[in-house]
Order: C-alpha cells, then structure tokens, then sequence
C-alpha cells in the first residue's frame, strides 16, 4: 500500500518487489521469467550486509525477518516505458509460474 501523499504530489516508485515463498522459489522463478524474456533481479540484501554493517558482530538467528525477505525478494520489471501489453505479460507469466497454495 503506498503512503499517503501531499495534494498535488506525483510519486515515482523505483522499483516494484515482490516477495516468494523462499528463495528456491524465488530463483526458479526469476529463470522462468528469463526464459520467457522478462528481467528480473533479486530484491536488496539484508540492511546487515551493507557497510558500516557488515563488519558487525552477529550470528545465524540474528534478523530472521530481514534475511528471509532477503533471500525471497524478487524486483519485476518497472520502467515508465514497459507498456500495459508488457505488464499484463508479466503479470500472466507470474500467475503461470508461481505454484498457488
């Protein structure tokens, strides 16, 4: 859900996520789409692998949530020239490939 704006204001998402249900799903997904044409790339890695983070001391179980929305985030493709043609390909494609429960 996107926040709130200020009237008048014009928003420009960069970049359109969307999280799996772990990250060999996630990986075989992104192949799929690849096959088919459609790029992909894995979402942004855990806050604790970017500098001055990195070098902190941790353990395995630290940050669950961040590192299993880590490891199953997806970025689709989101441009202001991707037609409504090519989303709704995309779109298609994902509710194809993606196993529903």
């Amino acid at each position: 859900v996107a926040p709130e704006g200020v009237s008048g204001d014009v928003r420009s998402w960069f970049t359109f996520p969307i999280f799996l249900r772990d990250a060999t799903t996630r990986d075989r997904l992104a192949a799929a789409l690849a096959e088919r044409g459609i790029e992909t790339a894995p979402y942004f890695p855990a806050v604790d692998r970017f500098p001055p983070y990195d070098q902190a001391p941790r353990t395995p179980d630290d940050l669950p949530v961040t590192r299993s929305l880590a490891a199953r985030g997806l970025a689709l493709p989101f441009h202001p020239g991707l037609t409504e043609e090519e989303r709704r390909a995309v779109v298609a494609a994902i509710g194809e490939l993606v196993p529903s429960d």
